[in-house]
């Protein structure tokens, strides 16, 4: 509480209604913060609710609308999905993996083909075809297709 002014002591009536306005000032005062932290409260229950509500069923069978158990519940749930989320990346790394080396395996594929069809063509062909492949050296083309 504040200290009166000297000058105001002497009236006594001027005395209790300075008390009374100050009263009035503090009683607003704690009002106003009263209001402040019922809405901070408001807000804190209602997103508690809400993870609650996101829990799944058998977590919020458990819980039965206890703030304490709800917390502890969602931090419980939050962590399972982490790990759930670590294990689906892990997983999808390796499908990555798989899928690379599939790839680098079908491009191989094509090289030994390419290559055994070369050999084919270039060393049981005809005369005739000897010839054109020397006169377009296809058989000297198809050298950079090979490992």
């Amino acid at each position: 509480m504040q200290r009166l002014p000297v000058s105001s002591l002497t009236d006594p009536i001027e005395v209790r209604q300075t008390i009374l306005n100050q009263n009035d000032k503090e009683k607003r005062r704690k009002e106003s913060h009263n209001k402040v932290e019922k809405k901070r409260i408001n807000v804190i229950n209602d997103n508690i609710r809400e993870l609650g509500n996101l829990l799944p069923e058998d977590a919020k069978r458990r819980s039965k609308q206890r703030k304490g158990l709800i917390l502890k519940e969602s931090v419980d749930y939050i962590k399972k999905l982490q790990k759930e989320h670590d294990v689906v990346q892990g997983l999808q790394k390796k499908i990555d993996d798989v899928y690379n080396e599939i790839e680098k395996l079908s491009t191989r594929l094509q090289q030994v083909e390419l290559r055994m069809q070369i050999s084919n063509n270039g060393c049981n062909c005809h005369e005739e075809k000897r010839k054109v492949c020397a006169e377009t050296n296809e058989e000297n083309d198809f050298s950079k297709y090979l490992f």
